[in-house]
């Protein structure tokens, strides 16, 4: 029996180093690749939170507005009505002017386009934004609520060795009215 080629381990390093490398390689890439997508997907998450309740603060001042027009108007007589003596500025609204202002077109737009440039400022690319607002609000609600919805794809560090699944987030903020 030759007993040389099992005793002769020349050459056994670079045999283990060839079947451990690209294994190793391998799971290099997809380490990057899933801390890539979880990053992204944070970010979205984050995002899609942040500009929901940042659009949900400019109704809020925008009703507050309101109010403090509709306190100088009943407040700034002779003998003021006791409900002048209020610190709450929802005390000075009506259930009728919020649905009216929540529920114009105009102020749809612009709550929309805040929580478009909302993200554009905080992503780029832009991923796909559906905006829902008010989302399930009828006139006399005492809540105000606004959905972000984030769709992206992210772009990952080896796109043909995985193919990246679609991320989808959904934030949403509420506004309590009373």
């Amino acid at each position: 029996m030759n007993t040389k080629f099992v005793q002769n381990e020349d050459g056994a390093t670079a045999v283990l180093m060839a079947i451990i490398l690209p294994i190793l390689l391998l799971m290099g890439a997809l380490i990057l690749e899933s801390g890539n997508y979880y990053t992204h997907f944070g970010n979205l998450h984050f995002v899609s939170h942040s500009s929901a309740q940042s659009a949900l603060i400019e109704t809020g001042e925008t009703l507050k507005t309101k109010a403090e027009e509709n306190y100088r108007s009943t407040c700034s007589v002779l003998i003021p009505p006791s409900v002048c003596d209020s610190d709450n500025w929802q005390d000075f609204i009506s259930a009728n002017e919020i649905a009216q202002i929540v529920l114009s077109s105009s102020h749809q737009q612009t709550i929309k386009q805040h929580v478009q440039d909302t993200i554009g400022a905080q992503l780029n690319p832009l991923p796909e934004i559906e905006i829902e607002y008010p989302a399930g609000f009828n006139p006399g609600d005492t809540t105000l609520q606004i959905q972000v919805h984030l769709s992206d794809t992210p772009q990952g560090y080896f796109p043909n060795l995985l193919n990246p699944h679609k991320i989808s987030i959904q934030g949403s903020s509420y506004l309590s009215l009373k």
